[in-house]
């Protein structure tokens, strides 16, 4: 059976409680056709902004129906150009198109009875090492609980965290020293997220204290108005580095500066998994290594992640796609599943997930 239109598209604002505490907002996307097969999306934490810049999701409904109504899902190339057109800069541009392009991915896999990553060309891993994100401290008095968060990860058999520093470089060292301490190589300290907070110079300061306790690599190190700056540190402190790339034009322009050795590659910053997947491309031709980022996705998100993983041979580092394991809630019936530090890429048409109609209810948020 062939997928001929899209007839409607709805928009479910909800709130996920995060561990540590936290409330995060997100959309998920519905998209109908009239073939009955429906796809999901979800627009992912979008709490970076203020929500006061989302538009109303009754104005941003009937902008999206405008572009994609009576339309084949299965013209991804041509909708997400249609998409990149109508929200083409701005707050949340990338997260709304890169919402709804994964809706498409999903409804048009579910019509063919496949999962995604066929669609993508198959396979080439079932599963995806990745850490776990440990917040940025701004005092010493937030350690305990960060090493009772490791512990009890650990238990469990997630062995791999990332740190987000600069804040406190005190409480940072105190943390990783006693990581280290307490669970030497067992543990992989797979980044230190500097979130391009500091400047070159006090980046490397901070930096020569901190990679005595062996991050695999070093993530957003500094400021990066002026690249050469981001060299600077990578070749200063001698470790590799990773930097989220929001185009292909800028993947490219951080090779030509001797930037990266990494592209953190998230499809919330490329706007989507298509545009994503050209910089796979441009990493092999470049001899660039590559990882999955994030935003903090719920399964959904998470899951197209996974797909999208599953399918890129040249995947080189553990990423970051731990959503699911950092919310209390989701919204699906079977949140992505993950054994000993690896994320499982789910198996089933599409994204391989079925959304819990309950679970949207209580979750469901008033923003937009």
């Amino acid at each position: 059976m062939s997928i001929v239109e899209i007839t409607d598209l709805q928009l479910h604002p909800v709130h996920t409680r995060r561990e540590t505490g936290s409330i995060t907002p997100h959309v998920i996307v519905t998209l109908d056709t009239r073939e009955g097969i429906s796809g999901l999306g979800e627009m992912s934490d979008l709490g970076h902004y203020s929500l006061r810049d989302f538009p109303p999701l009754s104005r941003l409904r009937g902008t999206l129906l405008e572009a994609l109504r009576g339309r084949d899902p299965a013209d991804i190339t041509g909708l997400t150009a249609r998409l990149a057109q109508t929200f083409p800069g701005g707050p949340f541009h990338k997260e709304i198109r890169c919402g709804v392009e994964l809706a498409l991915w999903d409804a048009v896999a579910r019509n063919a009875q496949v999962p995604v990553y066929q669609l993508l060309g198959g396979k080439v891993r079932d599963r995806y090492r990745v850490c776990y994100p440990i917040f940025r401290m701004r005092a010493s008095d937030e350690i305990p609980d960060n090493l009772r968060r490791v512990r009890d990860l650990m238990r469990r058999g997630q062995d791999a965290f990332r740190l987000y520093w600069g804040a406190d470089i005190e409480a940072d060292e105190r943390f990783l020293a006693a990581v280290r301490d307490e669970y030497g190589d067992q543990v992989e300290i797979k980044s230190l997220d500097g979130s391009n907070q500091l400047p070159r110079d006090e980046a490397i300061a901070a930096l020569r204290r901190l990679i005595r306790y062996r991050p695999t690599h070093i993530e957003s190190p500094c400021q990066r108005e002026d690249l050469a700056d981001m060299r600077a540190v990578r070749e200063t402190i001698g470790a590799a580095v990773s930097e989220h790339v929001a185009s292909l034009q800028q993947g490219y322009e951080f090779v030509a500066a001797q930037a990266v050795d990494i592209f953190n590659i998230s499809l919330v910053a490329m706007g989507g998994l298509a545009a994503a997947r050209k910089l796979y491309a441009l990493a092999e031709a470049t001899g660039t290594k590559t990882l999955i980022g994030t935003t903090q996705e719920l399964s959904i998100g998470t899951a197209a992640q996974l797909h999208l993983g599953a399918a890129m041979p040249n995947l080189d580092y553990p990423g970051d796609a731990a959503g699911p394991l950092l919310y209390q809630q989701d919204v699906v019936r079977q949140r992505i599943r993950y054994c000993q530090g690896y994320a499982l890429v789910p198996e089933g048409p599409g994204w391989g997930l079925d959304l819990d109609p309950e679970a949207l209810a209580a979750n469901r948020a008033n923003f937009g």
